[in-house]
């Protein structure tokens, strides 16, 4: 009989509500999904304030927490932004403080092996509600599975597969029946995106697969610091030459005849020839403050720049874009350990998805703590699934798991 045995503490549990936080169910009401935040996030934020030191405060996620809420405070201060997104660009803020600090709990009290069980068990169960809202659930009159779009979706079930990837790596290579396993999972979910039609996630997602098969020279270059930050604003200048780069016949090819999509890029290119009217005409430094209506005003075709770190120069100003990448350095720059690699496949696949859309958000954010804090845990090394016990100077758990 399948057997799994972990002991769940008080964290995990604050850990489990943080995450309710992030990602609530779209079928509410939006003040019911603010008040769903508040509640979840105010219990993380009382449990943090009642069992964290003063120096836990001071860590790599305050910087880029403090800029996404100053963005917001100053244009409401200015009246450029309503209280209604002030309030959610806040509430945006405090997840991503309140994230690190709960990973990095969790890290400390029971390893960094315990954080990904944890983190696969939650995910699992997203996933399983996910696919079945996709396959089974009618989405409502805006077009949003249960936990949103279509992009938000796929977001968490990239995360999920990176997730599953780092804890079953090593079982993946030795044995047949755990590849069978990995490609039934990859094929579920890969089907999953392509039914919600999101060709973003579809080209993405088939990255992430070959990413996979990676060669330990490709990750120990891939996982340098400074060519993960490369690679974020390469996405970002990729814009300037796009004009020719779909001049290209082969690139044509695959837009029309592949993709079936048309050489705007679902009319991306009139977003991109906007952007630089809808900088100008915001706060260059903290840009227009989270979900903006002046922003969307001004780019007046959508809601957003359909790119990054584009779109973030935007909402939340140069600044934060500036911070983004100093704090991408930092905590990608410990030493490389193969075990969590997964993390960095689903890091790289968000990467490429920021060069036409917005991936930049919780999801993200969430990849790159875990990037830092795997690596960072001096106890931490590949244990594999099915490993009988799991100790480290702090605690001890055990831990019995033998499927996925």
């Amino acid at each position: 009989m399948k057997s799994l045995k972990i002991n769940i503490s008080l964290t995990t549990i604050m850990l489990y509500a943080m995450f309710i936080a992030m990602f609530r169910p779209e079928i509410l009401q939006p003040n019911v999904q603010v008040v769903f935040r508040i509640a979840f996030l105010g219990l993380t934020l009382i449990y943090i304030l009642l069992t964290t030191n003063i120096r836990e405060y001071w860590n790599v996620a305050l910087p880029l927490s403090l800029c996404v809420f100053l963005s917001s405070f100053i244009n409401y201060k200015d009246g450029l932004l309503n209280y209604s997104n002030f309030l959610n660009g806040t509430l945006r803020a405090m997840c991503i403080y309140c994230l690190y600090i709960m990973f990095s709990k969790v890290v400390k009290q029971k390893g960094a092996h315990a954080l990904l069980v944890y983190l696969h068990r939650l995910l699992s169960l997203y996933a399983i509600i996910s696919v079945i809202s996709i396959f089974w659930v009618v989405r409502d009159q805006n077009g949003l599975y249960f936990f949103g779009s279509k992009y938000t979706t796929t977001y968490l079930l990239i995360f999920y597969s990176g997730v599953t990837f780092c804890l079953y790596e090593d079982r993946i290579k030795q044995s047949l029946y755990y590849k069978i396993k990995y490609l039934f999972i990859y094929l579920i979910v890969g089907l999953s995106i392509a039914y919600t039609g999101c060709v973003t996630g579809i080209v993405t997602y088939a990255a992430f697969f070959v990413l996979s098969f990676a060669g330990d020279q490709i990750k120990r270059i891939l996982t340098k610091p400074h060519v993960v930050v490369l690679c974020m604003i390469g996405a970002l200048l990729l814009l300037l030459s796009l004009q020719a780069v779909l001049q290209n016949e082969l690139v044509k090819d695959i837009i029309i005849n592949i993709l079936h999509k048309d050489m705007t890029l679902t009319d991306r290119l009139r977003y991109y020839n906007r952007a630089a009217f809808v900088i100008q005409n915001g706060n260059l430094f903290w840009g227009y403050g989270y979900a903006s209506e002046l922003m969307r005003s001004n780019i007046g075709l959508g809601t957003n720049l359909q790119n990054g770190l584009l779109h973030m120069i935007a909402e939340y100003g140069g600044v934060t874009v500036i911070v983004l990448l100093i704090s991408t350095f930092y905590l990608t720059r410990n030493n490389f350990k193969t075990a969590y690699w997964g993390m960095y496949m689903a890091l790289y696949t968000f990467i490429i998805a920021s060069i036409v859309e917005v991936s930049y958000q919780l999801v993200f954010y969430s990849i790159l703590f875990l990037v830092h804090l795997l690596q960072k845990d001096e106890t931490a090394g590949y244990y594999g699934i099915g490993v009988a016990s799991y100790s480290t100077k702090r605690r001890h758990f055990s831990v019995r798991w033998k499927s996925i």
